[in-house]
């Protein structure tokens, strides 16, 4: 997700013996095919390779028949979101932020080693746990401990997708609320720990009163792929309520909900916030993209043979 990780990992590969000669390219993708094709983790997505004529099967993927996709973080961001609260829902586990930071400072290769010996050492934590305590499926909750550390457990040893907010900031678009009919302020995501602090600078000096508003923004991080499996999770809430409503005509709908003394406390409308989640996407980012798609991928397209000597055609 960041050019320049993308440059370092090609110059890395082009190193290599068997990569010599390769004429090997960075492109752009949007995030939603990105994501698309990463989610397909089974056994890949299949290549131009052909069927074999004899058994009729296709290569697989330790024969180099299909393809797989991963999504990196950026090593930028994941450097920022160690000084933010909430660092622990991106995977920085570190005693200190100072340990997450400079761990974000090395290369892939550190970073892979260190968040392997993690997963290994937390998986054998939860082993021995659940075998000592001898409750089978439940999670063991740490007295004492940040309640995102017990909630993000499974984080532990594993790298994520940060996007950051300011709860001090929030979007307003005239034109789209008069058109929608919808004056509710929205809250963005910046994919750029950089972005929103510039914006939130543009936002503290057109402010009448500034003085109202810290001069530090308080930033929390959090999982892309959490809030967007949020989103779609409310969507199909909102969507399965609409069908409901239409099966049972007039009959109001009601939302059950718990209190902590175990009495159920019913209301009609409940509202999550999600609708409102806009992402601003990395500045850095879009103007790489728009300086490669004005220079092209540099392949010679729509050129003919050279006519034979002699021949007039």
């Amino acid at each position: 997700m960041d050019e320049e990780d993308a440059m370092r990992l090609r110059d890395e590969m082009l190193q290599m013996d068997q990569m010599k000669g390769v004429d090997m390219r960075i492109t752009a993708t949007s995030l939603a095919k990105a994501v698309a094709q990463s989610v397909n983790v089974n056994k890949g997505l299949l290549t131009g390779q052909p069927i074999n004529d004899l058994s009729g099967r296709c290569k697989g993927p330790d024969e180099g028949g299909c393809l797989r996709y991963k999504i990196v973080p950026p090593k930028r961001e994941l450097f920022y979101a160690a000084r933010c609260h909430g660092r622990e829902r991106v995977g920085l586990w570190g005693q200190s932020q100072e340990d997450d930071a400079r761990l974000m400072m090395q290369g892939v290769p550190v970073i892979g080693g260190t968040m392997a010996n993690l997963r290994k050492t937390a998986f054998d934590k939860r082993r021995r746990d659940k075998r000592n305590a001898k409750i089978g499926e439940v999670a063991v909750t740490e007295d004492g401990v940040d309640p995102i550390r017990n909630e993000y457990k499974h984080m532990e040893g594993f790298v994520g997708v940060p996007v950051f907010h300011c709860p001090e900031m929030k979007k307003y678009n005239m034109v789209k609320g008069l058109l929608r009919n919808n004056r509710k302020k929205q809250t963005p995501l910046y994919f750029s720990y950089g972005d929103l602090v510039s914006s939130y600078e543009t936002m503290r000096s057109k402010a009448k009163d500034s003085s109202t508003i810290p001069e530090q923004p308080e930033v929390e991080v959090y999982n892309l792929m959490d809030v967007v499996t949020s989103i779609d999770r409310d969507q199909w809430r909102v969507k399965r309520a609409m069908e409901l409503r239409g099966f049972l005509g007039s009959v109001p709908i009601l939302n059950k909900i718990t209190s902590k003394d175990g009495a159920i406390v019913e209301k009609t409308k409940v509202s999550s916030g999600l609708e409102q989640v806009v992402f601003i996407p990395n500045s850095k980012n879009t103007k790489f993209k728009e300086s490669i798609s004005k220079i092209g991928n540099g392949q010679v397209r729509g050129l003919r043979p050279m006519r034979p000597w002699g021949k007039d055609m």
